[in-house]
């Protein structure tokens, strides 16, 4: 787990992983490539410009490689 600690003039994203990021709670768990079309895309544009992005997801925390990897991967 990371804290960060951010000015608060920062631009900041704050995204749902599950669901929201890929296209189900279940099978987003399961299949790295179960995302929607262009949010990958869009996050490395905003990352791009400046914007800082926090993901939060319900996912267990045994789960936490292996969803880094994921969001790394995407």
């Amino acid at each position: 787990m990371k804290i960060f600690l951010w000015d608060y003039r920062e631009k900041l994203i704050v995204s749902d992983i599950d669901g929201t990021i890929t296209k189900s709670d279940i099978a987003g768990q399961l299949l790295s490539n179960y995302i929607h079309l262009g949010v990958t895309k869009l996050f490395a544009e905003a990352y791009r410009r400046g914007y800082k992005i926090v993901y939060l997801t319900a996912r267990a925390i045994g789960q936490y490689n292996q969803t880094t990897k994921f969001l790394e991967s995407a």
